[in-house]
């Protein structure tokens, strides 16, 4: 029995990292300090709080994948770096720092 529930959660874990994509990284800096990043583009806009929302969505993912911050947390910092542009549109790295309450 025991093999069959470490087997489904890894299953599990598995389809919610393809939920996030190869264009996010998270690292645990501390146990209680993350760094974050994400894209910003055309289909997920920099300025958009919609996007913005799908953004920080993504990080309370990882947060609970990796059984941080139970009791919340608290963005630091958050940088932007152009990647890359196409005519009128541009691709951004949205970088946030946090810490865990």
């Amino acid at each position: 029995m025991k093999f069959h529930v470490a087997a489904l959660t890894v299953l599990l874990s598995a389809c919610t990292t393809l939920e996030l994509g190869n264009n996010t990284n998270f690292q645990m800096v501390t146990p209680t300090t993350f760094k974050f990043d994400d894209i910003a583009n055309p289909v997920e806009p920099l300025d958009s709080a919609t996007a913005e929302e799908r953004r920080l969505s993504r990080l309370a993912t990882y947060l609970q994948i990796n059984d941080a911050c139970h009791d919340g947390y608290e963005l630091t910092g958050r940088s932007v770096t152009v990647i890359g542009r196409a005519g009128p549109s541009s691709a951004y790295r949205v970088f946030y720092e946090g810490r865990c309450e």
